[in-house]
C-alpha cells in the first residue's frame, strides 16, 4: 500500500511540472535583461504564414529556455505597415552567450495597412487580449496558416465582415465564421449562394474571367497554393490549393472573376510549403496566361 501511495505521488508531481514550466516567455526575458532580440521581416514568406524572423541572443552564462507564446504581438517601426500577431507557439533553448534565428508563424491584424516589407523592422509587443489569443490558438490547433485563417483574424481585429471569412475548405470556413461570430456576439451570416463568385470558391459564375497557369516541377510532395495579392502585398484571394501536390512536373491552372478586383494590377504568387517560389504581375484589363 505504501508503494502504491509513493507511485501516486510521483505521477502527481510529473503532471504538476509540465515540460514548458521552465520556459520563460520572451517578453519577460527581454525585460529582465536575460536576452536581447531583433525582429526582421522574412522576405520568403507571405504575411499570413511565417512573415517574421526573430534573432535571440542569450546574454547570460547559463542556458535559458524561451517561449514565444501564441498571441504575442509585434509592431513595426513604420506604422504604415501592419501589426503582426503570432499564430503558433515556439519553444527554444539557448546555450550561454549563443544566438539563434527562427521564423515565426504570424498574421496581420490591420487589414488596411501594407504587408511587411523586407527592410521593415519590428519591435516585440505584448500578449494580445484573451479573445484574440484564443482565436490564434484555434488557428494553430486547426493548422489554418492560410488566407482563411487570416480573414478570421481580420474579422476579429479589424472589423472586416464575417462574410469575408472564405476559402476552399468550406467546412473550416463555416466553423471559423461561427467561432468569430460567437466571440464578437454577432449573428452568423447565411452561407454563400451557389452563384456568389466572391464568397463561394467553387462558383464559376464569373462576369469576366481571368485565367492562367504556372508550370513547376516539385521535388517532393508539397502543400501548394496560388494566391492573388494587391499592390500592398495583401492577399485578396486564394486561387488554387492542394495540400499534397505530388513530386514531378505540374501545370497549375487558376481563374477568377476580374470584376471583383478593381486595382490596375495584382501579384500572382505560387507558394509551396509556406515559401514564395514564383511571382508575376497581372493587369486586370485583359485575360492573361503565365508560365
Amino acid at each position: 500500500m505504501k508503494k502504491l501511495s509513493f507511485l501516486i505521488i510521483i505521477v502527481v508531481l510529473l503532471f504538476a511540472f509540465k515540460p514548458d514550466d521552465n520556459f520563460v516567455t520572451i517578453d519577460k526575458a527581454v525585460n529582465a535583461g536575460l536576452i536581447s532580440c531583433s525582429v526582421k521581416v522574412n522576405p520568403g514568406s507571405t504575411h499570413y504564414i511565417k512573415p517574421l524572423a526573430i534573432t535571440v541572443k542569450n546574454n547570460k552564462s547559463t542556458p535559458i529556455a524561451l517561449k514565444v507564446p501564441n498571441g504575442m504581438q509585434f509592431f513595426p517601426l513604420d506604422s504604415s505597415y501592419q501589426n503582426l500577431i503570432t499564430t503558433q507557439e515556439e519553444l527554444l533553448t539557448l546555450n550561454p552567450e549563443k544566438s539563434v534565428t527562427i521564423p515565426l508563424y504570424a498574421m496581420c491584424t490591420e487589414h488596411s495597412d501594407r504587408a511587411p516589407a523586407p527592410d521593415v523592422h519590428y519591435n516585440l509587443g505584448k500578449q494580445a487580449n484573451d479573445k484574440v489569443t484564443k482565436l490564434t490558438q484555434y488557428i494553430e490547433k486547426q493548422k489554418l496558416h492560410d488566407p482563411l485563417g487570416q480573414s478570421a483574424v481580420w474579422a476579429m481585429t479589424s472589423g472586416t465582415p464575417l462574410e469575408d471569412i472564405t476559402g476552399f475548405d468550406t467546412t473550416a470556413a463555416r466553423q471559423l465564421i461561427k467561432y468569430v461570430a460567437n466571440a464578437l456576439g454577432k449573428p452568423i451570416p447565411p452561407p454563400p449562394a451557389p452563384d456568389d463568385s466572391r464568397r463561394n470558391y467553387y462558383s464559376t459564375n464569373y462576369s469576366r474571367t481571368m485565367s492562367g497557369y504556372f508550370n513547376y516541377n516539385f521535388p517532393k510532395t508539397m502543400a501548394v497554393t496560388i494566391a492573388l495579392f494587391n499592390k500592398d502585398n495583401i492577399v485578396v484571394r486564394e486561387l488554387y490549393r492542394n495540400t499534397k501536390e505530388t513530386p514531378g512536373s505540374h501545370k497549375l491552372e487558376y481563374k477568377f472573376d476580374a470584376t471583383l478586383y478593381n486595382d490596375s494590377f495584382y501579384y500572382l504568387r505560387l507558394i509551396a510549403d509556406g515559401e514564395i517560389i514564383l511571382s508575376s504581375t497581372v493587369k486586370t484589363k485583359h485575360n492573361i496566361n503565365n508560365n
